[in-house]
């Protein structure tokens, strides 16, 4: 139900380890934690955030979000998901509980930001007293799913903006679920009728209404920082 419009950009944040400049350290939290957004007005849990599914591109300063394979809508039951500690614990073998929602993937955000900080894994809560945190970023990620702060409150503490136009009316990915319905359409020549999916999904149903489908629902977009 997901494609990825854009070919892979950057280097994964696997192989940047401690890398990063101070400044750039900051352009990747905000830019990663904007994709998050971005996800979560289109109703998608990731649950897969790992360094080797994030990656940064140096030149235009973003990072990018890819591996979809894990992927999801929001309020769908919560299944085993994601790889070892970059879950969350409702996402692992002993605590699977609840419905995907958009504070499941700040767990995997958290730890990638203390990664690229530190150039190592964060296996427990006492390695957060050596992690860089002047703004205190982390404050509450590493606690209950319910408890933790969202992709868009992370942002105010970084003093960045939502990318997300919340006040409009209407759904801000109409124009991008219509570009992949005319992509879909002129791949598949010689089909008499139209996709179901596609009848019974109208241009105007918001991002919340695709997500509490029992079936995930076709969806590109382009988002500015990170693409998926």
């Amino acid at each position: 139900p997901f494609v990825l419009l854009y070919p892979y950009r950057g280097e994964v944040v696997s192989e940047i380890g401690r890398r990063l400049l101070p400044t750039d350290q900051n352009r990747f939290q905000v830019s990663l934690l904007r994709g998050l957004c971005w996800l979560d007005a289109a109703g998608i849990g990731h649950r897969g955030m790992t360094p080797a599914a994030i990656r940064w591109d140096r030149d235009s300063q973003r990072a990018q979000i890819t591996d979809f394979s894990q992927a999801t809508v929001f309020g769908v039951p919560r299944t085993i998901a994601g790889t070892s500690l970059w879950a969350g614990p409702e996402q692992r073998p002993s605590g699977v509980t609840g419905e995907v929602s958009g504070r499941d993937d700040v767990w995997g955000a958290g730890q990638m930001i203390c990664y690229v900080l530190t150039g190592e894994e964060l296996t427990g809560p006492h390695q957060l007293a050596d992690v860089p945190d002047t703004a205190g970023l982390l404050n509450g990620v590493f606690t209950r799913v319910d408890d933790r702060p969202t992709a868009r409150d992370m942002l105010a503490r970084l003093g960045a903006p939502d990318p997300v136009p919340r006040h409009l009316a209407g759904d801000p990915l109409e124009q991008g679920r219509q570009r992949f319905y005319a992509i879909r359409s002129v791949n598949r020549a010689g089909e008499s009728q139209a996709d179901p999916a596609e009848q019974d999904h109208p241009a105007a149903t918001s991002a919340t209404a695709a997500a509490g489908t029992a079936r995930p629902r076709p969806m590109t977009v382009a988002l500015g920082g990170v693409f998926i």
